[in-house]
């Protein structure tokens, strides 16, 4: 039912179908979503490693140099 007049909303309730009350919600994800979200996973995880696998490695540089001054 399309409701026309906005000053009755009584009138647009939406009639629901008992039989659906119990029904499963089931969500589908397709293919191109899934190849998306475990690309953005490993780029995220490679920019993570190399951040802090440099971050780590410039900082025992740095005191292995002010060692030898």
């Amino acid at each position: 039912m399309v409701c026309r007049n906005i000053l009755r909303p009584e009138d647009c309730i939406e009639e629901k179908d008992p039989k659906d009350f119990y029904k499963k919600f089931n969500p589908t994800i397709s293919t191109d979503i899934k190849i998306f979200s475990i690309t953005q996973i490993l780029f995220t995880t490679t920019v993570f490693n190399l951040v802090f696998i440099n971050a780590s490695l410039l900082s025992t540089l740095r005191y292995v140099y002010l060692e030898y001054l």
